[in-house]
């Protein structure tokens, strides 16, 4: 025929990245950088983040995110600066320890 199937002649190559789970110290390097804060700061909020994602960049930041739309995170223009309570977002109990859950929620 005179059609010329493309899918007979496609090559596919495929990689596989292998992501492992970043570290506290890892966590807590990017929640420094992002919030302005200095990591000694941050490490309360990081530990917490670690725990309930168990390192993974996704989950992490999907939960970061879920902070922030809550009002658990928020940008305080009082005092130019993020704000948090470790406390308040250790006592949550509409937030599951499972991440899954959370991003079910944004759906």
């Amino acid at each position: 025929s005179g059609v010329y199937d493309l899918t007979s002649q496609a090559v596919l190559c495929c990689s596989e990245i292998v992501v492992g789970a970043l570290s506290k110290k890892d966590i807590n390097f990017i929640i420094s950088r992002a919030t302005l804060r200095s990591p000694s700061e941050t490490e309360d909020l990081s530990a917490v983040v670690y725990h309930k994602t168990g390192g993974n960049a996704y989950f992490a930041t999907q939960y970061l995110d879920m902070l922030h739309r809550e009002d658990f995170l928020t940008f305080s223009f009082e005092s130019n600066r993020w704000e948090w309570d470790v406390a308040k977002i250790n006592s949550l109990t509409n937030v599951s320890d499972n991440v899954v859950q959370i991003l079910v929620r944004k759906i």
